[in-house]
């Protein structure tokens, strides 16, 4: 195993430990049909803070930036994004970009001969 293959194991075990209880939470008592099981597992689990939610996602920001400075020498400041709207509104964003990146691609090709991946 490389170096990066071995920091993104370890990054990816503490993670995959930190979600114990998110991910008890999905199998108690979202997943379950029938709601009286389910309300019953849910008072006997420890509670999900946000706190712990934050952990999570800097522990997978974690894990992306080691992968970004391999592949660019640069890293993204996650904490640093903000997304207005909803699910679908991060979407229509996200669809956006893709379209905007695209069209500078074009514009680099036409105007400067240089092309992009």
């Amino acid at each position: 195993m490389g170096p990066l293959t071995i920091r993104l194991a370890k990054l990816i075990r503490e993670l995959k430990r930190r979600v114990g209880p998110i991910r008890n939470l999905r199998d108690k008592v979202l997943a379950h049909s029938d709601l009286p099981t389910a309300l019953q597992a849910a008072s006997l689990l420890p509670p999900v803070t946000r706190g712990l939610v934050d952990e999570l996602l800097f522990g997978m920001e974690g894990v992306l930036n080691e992968i970004e400075v391999e592949i660019h020498a640069t890293r993204t400041e996650y904490g640093l994004i903000g997304v207005d709207g909803d699910g679908d509104d991060l979407v229509f964003d996200l669809e956006q970009a893709e379209v905007h990146r695209h069209c500078g691609k074009r514009i680099m090709e036409a105007k400067h001969g240089i092309r992009l991946p």
